[in-house]
């Protein structure tokens, strides 16, 4: 800390007088600017059980400061003034809580506190700077004689610099005058902070971190700072003619601009807002990330589509996806380009439902924008928590949100994407299973391998990510392959273990093949028509049979899903059978529903025997019951990767000793794990087998786990979650 002389006229600091507060007023509560609460200073009068006199008095300016503390005495012992050669400043932290603050008797520093002390010559005031922001301390006055001797000291009075905290939101480091300011030509302070001013508040030209008055501070130069952004983009655009940046954009964060950039000026990123929203005022500042800041709201997800004039289509049955979602607090974000005509569908949606967040640009035939910059632009107006991908010709089980939420809450992730997914052709009329990391073991691809990466962390219609990242990095602005270059940069910043694959075992998503796909999956093998209509997505199939969604855009005489979508009530409200093997050998078979969990069909089966016991739930028979030959076959069963025994050259690439056949051995040994009570039960499985939990502990403790291996398959199963508890996890 460093002290100044006595405050010059004119430079924002008050004589005596006027915008000065008696310390018995400083000792009170804080005025309404902020800082830190104040306790209220006892009644009675205090008291300094010192033997030097103590006419000194401290008064502390009203205002108060973020760095600084500006404070002037008075001494009317005139004895006393013309003795003293240097008046210095005693200063401790005030650690006391409120509670003790309120407690009678005189202030005084604690016991061992360390004192500070700044020398302030003769004068009658000053200003210390660097001072701590957000703190309460006690201050001393002592004026000293000639040799160091004490003269006079006041009491101890309470002062307090303000938080920044606590700093009006809708102002930047603009003057009352229209400036901006920026560094202290007086002080440290390293930019202007105003304070709230009027025309009948003179006295407030401050800054409120330093005090110094804002014509102390340098004039920020906005145009050359603007002009220098412009060339940086303009090299990294590799473009020669931008669109220059407005006034306003000084503001702005370097993503901000690069939507200015790349959108020709078209996206405002603090005035643009979506159809049906109040705009924002042109002098309002609005903190990076919008009104929710750069974290989101917490508890809300926001979904972001892209789409144009071609897909009008799908807007309906996209909506009905969204409603359907299970998660509470939601909001849908439409990025829409057209040529001729926008979605009227969403236009009046977004009239009406305020969860709706619209926007649609005309762009010129062949000049559309990517997809990359559009999910960018999505991210943007976004103000959930987490951001969820959905296309719009894709369809998401209710149950979608909810899943991979889960994901991100288990593991503290930064995403989460599908590593599988089902498939429904419409050219077809058939349901397939796409599984890339499956499909590589197979062909002699171990997980690592770039063509492997890119198929299981491509695909960007099902990426879940959370806001904060999405506005760290952005899209590149391509149409294709855009997905997996977002997923590589996150990967690289944040560590390879940030980002979770999960293998979609149930449905939770439909992708739909129409030949106007951007990108194609990977066939894997054919789905039989009583599994495809246990699929979690089957919840939404009275929606579809409503629409043509599903039908190729050239046929007139169309059967939806071969009439599977009439076919009766959601796997929700049907059930099936399955066998439990007990350990004493007998047989039971429960009734259960199809998206039954290990723990529901535990309750059903006690309510069949009465005498069932504490069972641990096994996919695959435990060893000891079946020979490995069986239990390998029963997991690859359970896990539905059977058609991959019977492609060319499989059993070469899967052998032991192979690194594709370590992976798939633990992949097998995942399926033979125990599972958790939360776990569904898989729509394959017609049989779960049952032992008690002391033999399950028996055989872990004997189990030889071998050599560490230098991959790792991370897999997940599907389990109940809610927001309530994502969230309250997260935070």
């Amino acid at each position: 800390m460093q002290g100044k002389g006595a405050p010059r006229p004119g430079k924002g600091h008050p004589g005596p007088g006027p915008g000065v507060m008696p310390a018995a007023a400083a000792r009170g509560p804080p005025l309404p600017q902020g800082g830190y609460p104040m306790a209220a200073q006892p009644k009675a009068p205090l008291q300094q059980p010192r033997p030097v006199p103590t006419s000194i008095e401290v008064l502390m300016d009203p205002d108060g400061f973020e760095e600084s503390l500006k404070l002037e005495w008075r001494l009317d012992n005139e004895a006393q003034k013309a003795m003293v050669r240097d008046f210095q400043v005693e200063m401790v932290l005030d650690l006391r809580k409120p509670e003790e603050m309120e407690q009678a008797g005189p202030l005084e520093p604690a016991k061992g506190a360390t004192v500070k002390r700044v020398s302030m010559g003769q004068d009658m005031g000053g200003t210390i700077q660097n001072m701590p922001d957000g703190r309460n301390f006690l201050v001393s006055v002592v004026g000293k004689g000639p040799g160091g001797a004490l003269v006079c000291r006041s009491p101890w009075t309470r002062v307090w610099t303000l938080s920044p905290k606590t700093r009006p939101k809708d102002l930047s480091n603009v003057d009352p005058f229209g400036k901006r300011r920026v560094s202290c030509l007086h002080c440290p302070c390293p930019q202007y902070v105003p304070m709230r001013w009027s025309l009948n508040s003179g006295e407030k030209l401050r800054c409120r971190r330093c005090g110094c008055h804002c014509q102390d501070h340098k004039e920020q130069e906005v145009g050359a700072i603007l002009r220098a952004r412009e060339e940086k983009a303009s090299k990294a655009l590799r473009k020669a003619n931008l669109t220059p940046l407005p006034p306003e954009a000084v503001d702005w964060d370097s993503r901000e601009c690069d939507l200015w950039f790349y959108t020709d000026g078209v996206v405002h990123p603090r005035a643009t807002v979506g159809e049906h929203r109040e705009r924002v005022r042109e002098d309002a500042l609005v903190r990076p990330g919008g009104a929710e800041g750069l974290n989101g709201k917490a508890g809300r997800v926001s979904v972001v589509t892209p789409t144009t004039d071609s897909r009008h289509h799908f807007h309906e049955v996209l909506w009905q996806v969204f409603e359907a979602q299970t998660w509470p607090d939601k909001e849908l974000v439409i990025v829409e380009t057209y040529t001729h005509k926008y979605s009227e569908f969403f236009h009046e949606l977004a009239r009406r439902d305020p969860r709706v967040v619209y926007v649609r640009f005309q762009r010129p035939a062949g000049e559309d924008w990517s997809i990359g910059l559009k999910r960018n632009i999505g991210a943007h107006l976004a103000t959930g928590e987490l951001i969820v991908n959905f296309d719009d010709d894709d369809i998401y089980a209710p149950v979608y949100i909810s899943s991979m939420a889960a994901v991100l809450e288990d593991r503290s992730l930064q995403a989460v994407k599908l590593s599988s997914w089902f498939i429904y052709d419409q050219s077809t009329c058939k349901f397939s299973f796409c599984d890339p990391i499956a499909w590589g073991l197979a062909n002699g691809k171990d997980e690592n391998h770039e063509d492997v990466r890119q198929w299981a962390y491509g695909y960007g219609f099902s990426y879940v990510f959370r806001r904060r990242a999405g506005l760290e990095l952005m899209y590149a602005d391509i149409n294709l392959g855009e997905d997996f270059n977002f997923i590589t940069q996150l990967q690289q910043r944040r560590g390879a273990a940030c980002v979770s694959l999960f293998h979609d075992d149930f449905g939770i998503c439909l992708h739909i093949q129409h030949g106007g796909n951007t990108s194609n999956s990977i066939l894997l093998r054919d789905v039989a028509a009583d599994e495809a209509r246990d699929l979690d997505v089957m919840e939404l199939a009275l929606h579809l049979a409503q629409t043509d969604f599903l039908a190729p855009r050239r046929s007139s005489t169309y059967v939806p899903m071969n009439g599977m979508l009439w076919s009766g009530r959601p796997p929700s409200m049907r059930k099936r059978s399955v066998r439990a093997y007990l350990p004493d050998g007998k047989q039971e078979i429960v009734d259960c529903a199809v998206n039954a969990t290990a723990g529901q069909f535990l309750q059903l089966l006690q309510e069949v025997r009465l005498d069932v016991g504490d069972f641990v739930v096994f996919r695959v028979p435990p060893e000891g019951v079946r020979d490995e030959y069986f239990r390998d076959d029963a997991a690859v069963e359970v896990l539905g990767l059977g058609f991959l025994l019977d492609m060319p050259e499989a059993a070469e690439h899967l052998e032991n000793g192979s690194k594709c056949g370590r992976q798939w051995n633990s992949l097998l040994e995942e399926a033979k794990r125990p599972m958790q009570l939360g776990d569904r039960v898989g729509l394959r499985t017609t049989a779960l087998w049952l032992r008690h939990p002391e033999e399950d502990d028996q055989e872990a403790g004997d189990e030889d786990l071998g050599a560490e291996e230098d991959w790792m398959v991370i897999t997940a199963t599907p389990q109940l979650t809610s927001a309530k508890k994502f969230f309250a996890s997260s935070n």
